[in-house]
């Protein structure tokens, strides 16, 4: 049977190479197909090539860059250093790869969990001519626990989300449709004054389409697996005690058995999510966590952990550390930052084990505790309204930054020259873009990529950070990338469309819970009903609200998270995402 099966792993393999040529898509193929091979042969050879099959175009084009800059010479600094993404690393022998990666995640912060998100490989899908196919496939879910643990990354391949008939629910048609619609939408609205009602009849669509979307994502794609990304809790006393829970629960369930160390990862992580999951998902978890267990033994220890947590709640407030979601190109559209684990939890996004482990080696003189440390967020700047088409913006954003932080340095109302951004982005710990799509039409790509960023980017503008399809044998592209290979540590923004009132009342309550400021009042005690309409107004003689808010949010992504909720739009708190590494002001 083992040599017929490998027989059809052949005839798998021959099928990627026959049909593309090596690409990019080639490259992430033919690993997906040998993570999916290996998958029951082998987990870290299986992990090794699914880690292979995310950004393979991406490090292949900033390997080029990093070989040209050492040969010009107005190179200011050398971007994504090559030897931190190993883009030849296939050329080794797959027991060295595999040690290297190894390597690269226990080197990492301790405080750090990388989930990674990577499509099952679909011959279907590749051999797909017609780009408008979009196809929703099961899923490998890999954890990485970072830090000097010595534990071995693990992966759980769960099915695709099905309906009630059994049939693939596919959400990723179900997204592009959703993104492509509202976009047409904005334009049919673009004077909504004159069709409110019809506006207010498509916000209220659109978001309802998004919570089901993502309700899809969590109950019927992820399921009880979502409780992989829960991160670790900064308590270590809390993680001591999961360990402590898990024997209490073999102890009362009589059974005396060896616990191997995927077995126990899988069980704490089925305990941090046992919020998440009913009991009938509660006890396929634990089953799958202990298949040497009998089916009477495996309702013993669901029902005793359901009574255990009915009774103490010990992870009710906990804060957690920082996730990194690892998500594969493919399905880098889903708002995977809005399911019910991640809704109240510091996250953000990489497209590549290879490009976090790199930008880490690029900041790691200025991580602590799994943060990376902005010392003086005094030294600020913003670009607002540069195509000058966006006046209620400019009115709103403009009376902010003067309140609220009015010692950065800023281009207003203004289209700025290539050297012009350049400067004001090169000269800033925090850089802030209020405007059409990622500025990017503004500045000299060229250019950008000859200089080093160390500000954090924020780019509040339609689509700033999403990842665009270029070609048949391409992967997808986006500006984040432009940033992460110039080391900026972290990049926020826009998935999608999104529109300017719901943008600026998220990136202010953003912005004024992160950064602090000498304003007597602080901006989220202040009735803003004024400002949010575009009526020009001293901010200073505004009414105080019943709010009360005085502290701040050192940790971005921590802040951010809960700017989120600040959104009136759905739509428009899924939109947003961090991608990059974790980052904290020191105040």
């Amino acid at each position: 049977m083992e040599n017929e099966q490998w027989k059809k792993d052949v005839k798998l393999l021959d099928r990627v190479e026959s049909n593309h040529s090596q690409t990019p898509v080639f490259y992430k193929n033919k690993h997906l197909a040998l993570g999916l091979i290996y998958l029951s042969l082998d987990e870290l050879t299986s992990i090794y090539h699914i880690t292979e099959s995310h950004a393979p175009g991406f490090r292949y084009q900033a390997s080029l860059l990093y070989e040209k800059s050492i040969q010009e010479t107005d190179h200011q600094i050398l971007p994504l250093m090559k030897e931190n993404f190993d883009v030849n690393c296939c050329n080794k022998a797959i027991d060295e790869n595999i040690q290297k990666m190894l390597e690269k995640v226990e080197e990492m912060p301790k405080e750090w969990t990388l989930v990674q998100l990577t499509p099952v490989f679909n011959p279907q899908e590749s051999n797909n001519i017609n780009p408008s196919n979009v196809y929703t496939n099961p899923l490998h879910i890999t954890i990485f626990n970072c830090g000097q643990n010595k534990s071995n990354p693990i992966t759980v391949c769960v099915d695709a989300p099905r309906d009630n008939d059994d049939n693939v629910i596919n959400v990723m048609d179900m997204m592009s449709k959703l993104i492509s619609g509202q976009n047409n939408e904005y334009k049919k609205f673009k004077d909504f004054k004159k069709n409110k009602s019809s506006y207010i009849e498509h916000r209220r669509r659109i978001n309802t389409e998004m919570q089901n979307i993502v309700k899809v994502v969590q109950t019927k794609w992820l399921k009880e697996w979502r409780a992989l990304l829960i991160g670790k809790y900064e308590n270590p006393e809390i993680e001591d005690e999961l360990n402590n829970m898990l024997s209490f629960l073999l102890k009362q369930n009589n059974l005396h058995i060896a616990i191997n160390e995927r077995s126990r990862i899988l069980m704490k992580q089925i305990i941090k999510g046992h919020s998440f999951m009913d009991l009938i998902h509660l006890k396929k978890a634990i089953q799958y966590a202990l298949p040497d267990i009998s089916s009477d033994q495996c309702i013993g220890i669901t029902k005793t952990l359901n009574q255990i947590m009915l009774k103490k709640n010990i992870f009710h407030g906990e804060k957690r550390h920082p996730v990194i979601i690892v998500v594969h190109e493919a399905i880098d559209k889903i708002p995977w930052e809005m399911i019910d684990v991640l809704a109240d939890h510091p996250v953000c996004r990489m497209q590549s084990l290879h490009f976090t482990y790199a930008l880490y080696k690029e900041h790691e003189h200025d991580i602590q505790n799994g943060w990376k440390i902005i010392s003086n967020p005094i030294k600020g700047s913003y670009i607002l309204n540069p195509s000058l088409d966006l006046m209620n913006m400019e009115v709103r954003l403009k009376s902010f930054f003067s309140y609220w932080l009015p010692k950065w340095n800023y281009i207003i109302g203004k289209k700025p020259t290539s050297d012009e951004f350049l400067s004001i982005l090169s000269e800033s710990d925090i850089f802030c873009y209020n405007g059409h799509g990622d500025g990017f039409q503004f500045l000299s790509e060229s250019r950008l990529k000859k200089l080093r960023i160390n500000a954090v980017v924020l780019l509040f503008g339609c689509g700033s950070v999403k990842l665009d399809a270029v070609g048949a044998e391409l992967e997808p592209t986006g500006t984040s990338q432009n940033y992460i290979t110039a080391c900026s540590p972290c990049t926020v923004g826009m998935l999608w469309s999104v529109t300017d009132t719901d943008t600026d009342i998220l990136s202010t309550d953003f912005l004024s819970r992160w950064i602090p400021s000498k304003a007597k009042v602080h901006w989220r005690n202040l009735d803003r009903k004024a400002w949010e309409l575009a009526v020009e107004t001293n901010i200073s003689n505004l009414q105080k609200n019943d709010e009360k808010v005085t502290h701040q949010v050192s940790e971005l992504l921590t802040a951010l998270v809960k700017s989120k909720k600040a959104a009136n739009q759905y739509i428009t708190q899924a939109a947003c995402v961090a991608r990059g590494i974790p980052v904290k002001l020191k105040y």
